[in-house]
């Protein structure tokens, strides 16, 4: 098999030199962390918040018809899916509610920092 001289320094015809790929390795190294990574960490979900928000009120609203269902008497879906939009549907409306203001919060840092840099006296 035959192995490509682009990355060696000192001739080494199969690029084993250590201290060109430490050279490399470290050129290529960053202590701070890109802006896309900071968001991530603090959301929990990276989707934009207008879209978190609008699945949270369509669960919230199918899960409450869930419930109203239920204690009616007789679900037009049948008793087990009505129970389980229910029971998983309530919770997921909460989370994804707060993972929308999460995300609405670190999307409006974002534009002030843009607007704060672009609007410099």
């Amino acid at each position: 098999m035959y192995r490509s001289q682009l990355h060696s320094t000192n001739g080494d015809p199969w690029g084993d030199d250590e201290a060109s790929d430490d050279k490399s390795d470290s050129s290529l190294r960053t202590d701070k962390p890109s802006p896309a990574t900071e968001t991530r960490k603090d959301v929990p979900i990276d989707v934009p918040s207008p879209v978190l928000l609008a699945s949270s009120m369509v669960l919230a609203i199918a899960s409450t018809g869930s419930i109203f269902e239920l204690s009616g008497g007789s679900p037009v879906m049948g008793f087990i899916p009505s129970l389980a939009l229910s029971v998983v549907g309530i919770p997921l409306c909460l989370f994804l509610f707060y993972a929308a203001i999460r995300k609405g919060i670190v999307e409006t840092e974002e534009d002030d920092k843009k607007f704060q840099q672009n609007n410099r006296f």
